[in-house]
């Protein structure tokens, strides 16, 4: 097989491996194996499959560098690989990447470059949001995968914002409330509040709930798409900015506009795009993703500036928060 045939039976089998690491995780196979190692028999046993069918998925895994077997001894045991999907956030990475859902709306990806729309609500004919509502266990899964990403490098960005003078503080967005919630424990000399979309609301307030600070942190259900509520004078965005289109960012900036004073302060916290970036090649593949997925794209530093500069505001600073996360700060004119 040539090297361009080698190529091209890597993209076909792309979907398929997604399919095998997803059964994979389905069935629990890595957390069997966390215990020890297992015979075929034994999986078999507590995944209630015929072991026949159950080998050839476990000789697919080992292929791809999921899952290790012993030749002499014939127990199947976890490699690295597998092993790392025990651990948050890339278990819950993994999980939502290789969706079905996600690989169907590819089908639609061209027709998704003539319309508003991304592909996954062309295929669908609904926003991916409530697609995945549909379905309890693929709801969770998604709000994992966000939450997870909304997590991580959170001490970072943390880290580089200067809250001096503000007063009011409102997290568009929230996903789970932990940077909320971060900055609730950190500046107790403002108020703090966060804005979530209505299939939302009911996760975040859960989740702050059980960190017992919902006497401190005002939960507000609105969609940041139509209106940003008045009387702030410091907005977040974190991984918000992503999920839009130009058009639709354009809305929303506007919106933030219209509930600030002039003066008012704005963080945004994305990756963004540049070449030198050692994640480069990584973001591209998430820009094409968030197109496919919710028609969003990921941006430079310089497409950040000119969208805010047509919102009614001025960026003012980037500071690079971890080995992929900027803060962005900007003031409203």
């Amino acid at each position: 097989m040539t090297e361009n045939q080698s190529k091209l039976e890597l993209i076909r089998r792309g979907p398929m491996i997604g399919g095998l690491v997803q059964t994979c995780m389905r069935l629990g196979i890595p957390e069997m194996l966390a215990d020890g190692d297992k015979s075929l028999d034994e999986l078999a046993a507590r995944t209630f499959l015929h072991p026949n069918q159950l080998e050839s998925l476990l000789l697919g895994l080992e292929c791809t560098g999921f899952v290790k077997r012993n030749r002499t001894t014939d127990l199947w045991s976890n490699s690295q690989n597998s092993s790392d999907l025990l651990e948050e956030p890339l278990r819950s990475r993994a999980l939502y990447r290789t969706l079905p859902e996600n690989y169907k709306s590819l089908s639609n990806f061209v027709d998704s470059m003539t319309t508003e729309k991304s592909a996954s609500e062309i295929f669908h004919r609904k926003p991916l949001s409530k697609v995945m509502s549909q379905e309890q266990g693929t709801f969770e899964i998604f709000q994992n995968y966000v939450n997870g990403n909304l997590v991580s490098n959170l001490d970072d960005a943390l880290g580089v914002m200067d809250f001096t003078g503000s007063k009011k503080i409102l997290e568009i967005g929230g996903g789970d409330g932990s940077l909320t919630m971060q900055i609730a424990k950190e500046c107790r000399h403002a108020d703090v509040a966060v804005l979530e979309m209505p299939e939302n609301v009911k996760v975040i307030k859960e989740n702050i709930s059980k960190h017992n600070m919902l006497n401190k942190i005002q939960v507000i259900q609105g969609n940041y798409n139509l209106k940003v509520p008045p009387d702030f004078d410091t907005l977040i965005l974190r991984n918000v900015m992503h999920e839009l289109s130009d058009f639709q960012a354009k809305v929303v900036l506007k919106n933030c506009r219209e509930s600030l004073e002039a003066g008012g302060k704005m963080f945004i916290i994305e990756a963004l795009l540049d070449r030198s970036s050692p994640h480069y090649k990584a973001l591209r593949f998430q820009d094409i993703e968030m197109m496919t997925q919710v028609n969003g794209k990921e941006r430079s530093a310089e497409q950040f500036e000119e969208l805010l500069g047509s919102g009614g505001f001025t960026l003012l600073s980037v500071t690079q928060a971890s080995s992929r996360d900027y803060v962005l700060v900007a003031e409203a004119l």
